[in-house]
């Protein structure tokens, strides 16, 4: 029986090209709420900019969860209780900047509530439009620090971003794992940190097995997630690692394929 249902955001619970969250998936995820089921949403997003979507589902009345920044920050929302904290030290940032000017591509901090960017990029105008992020592009990206930070990225809108990121796994893999979130970004997380194990910090709060948990995304971050749980799903605008990870396929973003992967395989299997 599932216990828990885990969501990614972007391009699978939320369609950035309309800037909305079908209707439908509202409704589905409501309808798992009232039958009892925990919701959790996993993203690549920093927890500020994750809070739009917490407060339309009122995680914290409903005991939800949240996994930030690819699951570097797990919480739980009823009281705010820290499960997992796990950033950056100085000088792996330093390194990362370090790799990017070696490059010739730009390099972007997340803190909070802003990005920081030594170049304008699209991911900026992605996270100002859908995320409510405000961004600071400036030469000295260390003197705009002021929180931990849980993701550094990569962007250049004139290369192939699968040779850079092949590049950086060569120098750099050891210690950090590379994803495409959207189109000419990639984004760093730590090696020892992933979607799974925010959610495993989950579940052993809640005092569950993989076996009771659902989840649904759409891109490399999600795979390693959606192979170990129950019940998994891909959107149909997910990558290939996703789709391969996952034991089936909806509909994707726009259509509400999130709605469709709940009706199909978790409230008809609770019936």
């Amino acid at each position: 029986m599932i216990k828990l249902f885990v969501a990614d955001i972007d391009h699978t619970l939320y369609c950035a090209e309309a800037d909305i969250i079908p209707q439908r998936n509202i409704e589905a995820i409501n309808k798992l709420i009232e039958k009892g089921i925990t919701i959790c949403f996993a993203s690549s997003r920093v927890y500020d900019g994750m809070k739009q979507v917490t407060e339309l589902f009122n995680l914290k009345e409903n005991n939800g969860y949240i996994i930030a920044v690819n699951g570097s920050l797990a919480i739980r929302s009823r009281d705010d209780k820290v499960l997992i904290d796990d950033h950056f030290t100085l000088e792996q940032i330093k390194e990362m900047h370090q790799l990017a000017r070696d490059l010739n591509i730009s390099f972007r901090i997340a803190q909070s509530d802003f990005n920081i960017s030594t170049a304008y990029c699209q991911v900026l105008q992605y996270d100002f439009d859908n995320v409510d992020m405000d961004f600071i592009v400036a030469h000295d990206v260390f003197r705009y620090i002021k929180d931990p930070v849980y993701k550094v990225g990569f962007s250049d809108d004139g290369q192939c971003m699968e040779e850079l990121m092949a590049i950086m796994k060569e120098r750099s893999g050891e210690d950090y794992s590379f994803n495409i979130p959207v189109a000419n970004t990639i984004d760093v997380s730590l090696k020892h940190i992933n979607k799974l194990t925010g959610l495993l910090a989950v579940i052993d709060d809640m005092g569950i097995t993989l076996d009771e948990v659902a989840a649904i995304g759409d891109n490399d971050n999600d795979a390693v997630m959606l192979e170990a749980v129950a019940v998994s799903g891909c959107v149909a605008n997910g990558n290939s690692t996703a789709k391969k990870a996952a034991k089936y396929l909806v509909g994707d973003c726009a259509s509400a394929g999130v709605a469709q992967f709940i009706e199909e395989y978790i409230l008809k299997e609770g019936d």
